[in-house]
């Protein structure tokens, strides 16, 4: 029999390493689907509980993704959200995406304060550790879309995280391809690492009006950042700057 689920041995991440292991040794469904969480439990013998949360986190990386009715997959989630934006790549810019994240990630951070579990909750600060911890851009980005869709899932709200996904897939195209090295010098990935930090803080203490502000303040820096590049590269002699005021930024 089975060990209870409070005599558990194995926490998340152990648990976590373990499922990898199953991927890695294809010891899964020809079609990429992993076994139930009923299953994993089973096999691995280890609590349903610290199972999901062990999905939760393998999916904010983006080694599994879900589907309501169909189980849980091996990979990126498909591409059908993103598609829809597809066509604007060449029509949008930063600024414009920016605000865009500014109208839909605020209320994202409301809701996942409302709404996230405990182990969505972790799967955050995890992401949010993780980014603070970053040695390169390569390493941060990862992060950085992790923590943030992590925050997108907790919401529980399918619409939303549709939206998300679609604003997401012009992110990385549109702002990873062209300013990730002006955005993401060492010290604004710190500053912006600590403002992680504020939002997980406030989703941990499930304050949405507070996560929400947070998350805008967030977005607030990002649009400056980007509108300071912009007017450099328009011919402005001024140096970029990330933040509305540079005397507000403490030194690193």
């Amino acid at each position: 029999m089975r060990r209870p689920a409070q005599a558990d041995p194995q926490g998340p991440d152990q648990l976590k390493d373990a499922i990898v292991r199953l991927i890695d040794d294809r010891e899964i469904g020809a079609d990429g689907r992993l076994p139930t969480e009923r299953d994993l439990a089973a096999r691995l013998d280890a609590s349903r509980w610290v199972v999901r949360r062990a999905l939760n986190l393998l999916e904010a990386e983006g080694r599994i993704w879900r589907h309501v009715g169909r189980g849980t997959f091996v990979g990126a989630k498909p591409e059908e959200a993103r598609a829809t934006f597809k066509h604007l790549v060449g029509d949008v810019g930063p600024m414009e995406l920016v605000e865009a994240r500014i109208a839909v990630e605020p209320e994202l951070s409301r809701r996942a304060a409302l709404h996230a579990s405990p182990s969505q909750i972790a799967a955050i600060r995890h992401a949010a550790n993780r980014c603070a911890k970053s040695r390169n851009m390569d390493e941060y980005e990862t992060w950085d879309e992790a923590f943030h869709q992590s925050i997108a899932t907790a919401a529980g709200n399918a619409v939303l995280k549709a939206v998300f996904e679609a604003i997401n897939g012009l992110r990385r195209e549109i702002v990873w391809g062209t300013m990730r090295r002006s955005v993401l010098r060492p010290e604004v990935r710190e500053f912006f690492a600590a403002q992680h930090e504020e939002i997980v803080t406030a989703i941990g203490e499930r304050d949405p009006q507070a996560a929400a502000e947070a998350m805008n303040r967030h977005l607030k820096w990002l649009e400056q950042t980007y509108a300071s590049i912009a007017a450099v590269r328009g011919g402005s002699t001024e140096a970029p700057r990330f933040g509305p005021d540079p005397e507000q930024i403490p030194d690193r």
